[in-house]
């Protein structure tokens, strides 16, 4: 094999490398207003089941999807709450994998979760997580950010 065909076969194999490379990298909104303004639906719920949804063969597309059941809501669009079924049930869907930002819920936990309004898609009964999410167990919320989600907290624009 000649260097030039060497080089060719090296440079092919790393164009289908890097293809097929994911990597996660969001930025969480450090305090409570901006964690709250940016999000379309906050709501406290318990997470039923989880289920896997294998879309493609080498796993990359793959999702967790959740049923969680809607126990209050603190913050919705009108799209958000058309997503929420009359049993008071919404299916939220993550990656698989952390490294696609995906971000795994535990079943049979008690959450505060954020989606903001890009995650929440017309044509779909499910809504997207992800790590860049506000998703926080309610048991480990502080005290102050509880307050301020039952005040209706004002962001200050409209």
């Amino acid at each position: 094999m000649t260097f030039f065909n060497f080089t060719l076969v090296c440079l092919m194999l790393a164009t289908i490398c890097i293809q097929h490379t994911f990597a996660c990298s969001c930025f969480l909104a450090p305090n409570f207003p901006d964690r709250y303004c940016s999000s379309g639906f906050i709501f406290r719920g318990e997470v039923k089941n989880e289920t896997l949804d294998r879309k493609g063969n080498f796993g990359f597309e793959d999702k967790y999807v959740y049923t969680v059941k809607v126990d209050k809501v603190y913050k919705s669009t009108e799209l958000a709450k058309e997503k929420v079924n009359s049993n008071d049930m919404v299916q939220l869907e993550t990656p698989k994998y952390g490294s696609l930002c995906g971000r795994p819920l535990r079943v049979g936990g008690d959450y505060l979760i954020s989606v903001t309004p890009y995650m929440v898609a017309r044509h779909s009964v499910v809504m997207a997580i992800n790590t860049c999410e506000w998703i926080e167990e309610y048991s480990r919320i502080s005290p102050a950010d509880k307050r301020n989600l039952e005040d209706e907290f004002e962001c200050g624009f409209d």
